[in-house]
């Protein structure tokens, strides 16, 4: 059973690394659980209950960054941010696109510099947004006392 971060972290079954996550398996379906409640449509999750189907599980991860569900709304257009006087505290998770998580993810680790990451949040955003994300986390890469990343 593999989840999100085995497959962007690369780790492989059996390694070191997948024995200790193991023994945590409460933390490990948490995360797959919280990737998925931000990056999967919630209509494939009330799908998937109005089917009888098993809910998400860990090991229901997409295999590639390609297999990441996108909407038809993922578009540059769509990456705005929330409406116009209203601050994002006010703004409900229903009312964050799938483009604007994605945009956030890839955005995010691109400044850290974490390319498998990057690919796997940028390829479901519409090519023109993934470059322009791109070429903000590029400008935005800082090294010094107050704005390194680790």
């Amino acid at each position: 059973m593999t989840d999100v971060i085995d497959q962007l972290v690369g780790v492989d079954p059996g390694s070191r690394l997948d024995v200790l996550r193991r023994r945590r398996p409460d933390a490990r379906a948490y995360a797959q659980r919280t990737y998925e409640a931000l990056f999967v449509p919630s209509f494939e999750l009330r799908a998937q209950a109005g089917s009888g189907a098993a809910p998400a599980s860990p090991s229901a991860v997409p295999a590639s960054p390609s297999a990441v569900p996108a909407s038809p709304s993922v578009t540059a257009e769509a990456a705005g941010g929330a409406p116009p006087g209203r601050g994002v505290s006010e703004v409900g998770l229903e009312e964050v696109t799938p483009a604007e998580r994605h945009a956030v993810a890839a955005f995010v680790a691109g400044l850290h510099r974490h390319e498998a990451v990057t690919a796997h949040y940028a390829a479901a955003l519409e090519p023109d947004l993934a470059k322009r994300i791109a070429a903000q986390a590029e400008a935005g890469k800082a090294s010094g006392p107050l704005r390194a990343l680790p």
